[in-house]
């Protein structure tokens, strides 16, 4: 028999948190954001102090705050102009 799968939000958040740790060579501290059940929705509110809370060196916290800023500013240029 099988069974539904149904849509987890939580785990697409997480998956894309994968995707950007991924996409700058930085898996390997996936475990860190884990531990403290951070996905992406809490990542975009992360600031630099918060990752060091982490225990995220300085060099992967600037490129994931790099990175972040650059997707900031691509959504941001996508949304449709206001009249």
């Amino acid at each position: 028999m099988h069974q539904l799968r149904q849509s987890n939000p939580r785990k697409r958040a997480d998956a894309s948190l994968d995707r950007l740790l991924k996409s700058l060579d930085l898996e390997k501290y996936s475990i860190n954001f884990q531990a403290e059940e951070v996905d992406m929705k809490a990542l975009v509110h992360m600031n630099e102090e918060d990752m060091k809370s982490l225990g995220i060196p300085m060099g992967p916290r600037k490129k994931i705050l790099s990175a972040l800023a650059s997707k900031r500013k691509k959504s941001s240029r996508s949304l449709p102009p206001t009249s």
